[in-house]
């Protein structure tokens, strides 16, 4: 019978309100941190996951690290693992030993158990310290439930709808569009596939220059990119049928993929060398290096999401639709595009680090500012119109000459 041994930092302890006799059940619920998560608790008998879903993998372990969200709120985000067991027995403070008999183990919450043991061992990373996961212990549950509890909690993973799958169609043209790329394989194009990047990444980057959705001249701007992929999903897939104005942005997509990268490598440098000390909008790797895979390149630093997306569609300001095809184009070409993100970095810099200052140095704040994108849209407007040459004075007209005499 195996044992194992827990660390929460919180506990609490309440009897189940239907199955209160002696002995009753009893629910334990524990608050562990990740780095204190014991590997050896073995599913229970009879339990089969659900398929591995790895953009929903993806934004879990980027919630367990502190990626792109508030930090520390991974517990209220998750809903943590729960595990049949015949007994919860306190130690000492802080350490109970979980006993478990045979067919006993985790009943839900497999994915995250396994997502946290791997964060452990990974050399790549380092888990927040003031990080925790709900533990919920059942013991004394009669045996012949547990298979029935486990089938019940495991439901909603395996009735999730695999959106990318059924829009695989309305994504042909995009992946047509990339497949010569180096990078196309970086890219994760159904919920099955890993990547650096998945299809919901690619819709998100082109919502940020979608001048039909969010017009240059209009107030509305698309903070749904970063805010609900899941939005960006359904209002692409509703576009996918009718409007198509997403196709019409594919005379640009690869330069708005290069200008991403571009973008988010380029920006923690400038902050270095403009003097800022401001870390809340950077994100370094430990150990090993972030992937750019549309500049096939690689660094230590790069900019954090919610400070990288509004930066980027900034620059929908300098697209425009062709009248003759409604295709969409850059006014002044895409060389020119990168010279406007150079000329306009430095004060993207400090709109940006002051910005972030004002919603308390939380770059998912920053992210949902819808304030602070505009700001931003204005900023590349009022510099673009700046860097437009002016019109040379007409020469004077020339004197009139004297009558003869």
């Amino acid at each position: 019978m195996p044992t194992v041994k827990l660390r929460p930092r919180f506990i609490r302890r309440s009897i189940d309100p239907f199955n209160n006799s002696t002995p009753a059940i009893d629910r334990h619920v524990l608050y562990v941190p990740v780095t204190d998560v014991p590997a050896g608790i073995v599913m229970a008998a009879g339990m089969k996951p659900p398929k591995t879903r790895w953009d929903i993998y993806r934004d879990v372990q980027a919630s367990l690290l502190d990626k792109n969200c508030t930090p520390g709120l991974f517990h209220m985000k998750n809903r943590g693992i729960t595990i049949v067991a015949r007994d919860l027995r306190k130690i000492e403070e802080d350490e109970y030993d979980l006993d478990l008999s045979p067919g006993q183990g985790i009943v839900d919450g497999s994915h995250t158990y396994r997502l946290i043991l791997e964060m452990q061992q990974n050399s790549d990373v380092t888990l927040p310290k003031k990080q925790f996961v709900k533990i919920e212990v059942l013991t004394r549950v009669p045996e012949e439930w547990v298979a029935e509890m486990a089938g019940a909690l495991n439901t909603s993973m395996l009735s999730y709808t695999d959106t990318l799958l059924v829009l695989q169609d309305a994504l042909a043209w995009i992946r047509n569009e990339l497949k010569s790329e180096t990078y196309y394989r970086t890219i994760a194009w159904t919920e099955s596939e890993r990547g650096t990047y998945d299809a919901r990444d690619i819709l998100a980057f082109m919502t940020c220059f979608n001048i039909f959705l969010y017009a240059n001249t209009g107030t509305l701007h698309p903070v749904v990119a970063y805010e609900n992929r899941a939005v960006v999903l359904t209002s692409f897939e509703q576009d996918s049928k009718q409007g198509h104005t997403y196709a019409k942005l594919r005379p640009i997509l690869k330069d708005i993929l290069t200008l991403h990268d571009t973008i988010q490598l380029e920006f923690p440098k400038l902050l270095e060398r403009s003097g800022k000390t401001f870390n809340e909008v950077v994100e370094r790797a430990s150990k090993k290096p972030h992937e750019f895979p549309f500049l096939s390149t690689r660094s230590t630093e790069r900019l954090a999401k919610g400070a990288l997306l509004p930066v980027l569609a900034a620059f929908r300001w300098l697209v425009e639709a062709d009248p003759a095809t409604r295709e969409v184009k850059w006014r002044i070409g895409f060389d020119k595009v990168l010279e406007r993100w150079r000329m306009a970095s430095d004060r993207l810099v400090a709109l940006t680090v002051e910005k972030c200052r004002e919603v308390g140095d939380n770059p998912d704040a920053l992210g949902r500012s819808a304030p602070h994108w505009g700001a931003l849209h204005k900023e590349v407007a009022f510099l673009d119109l700046l860097a437009k040459p002016t019109p040379a004075p007409a020469a004077p007209a020339p004197p009139p000459s004297r009558p003869s005499a």
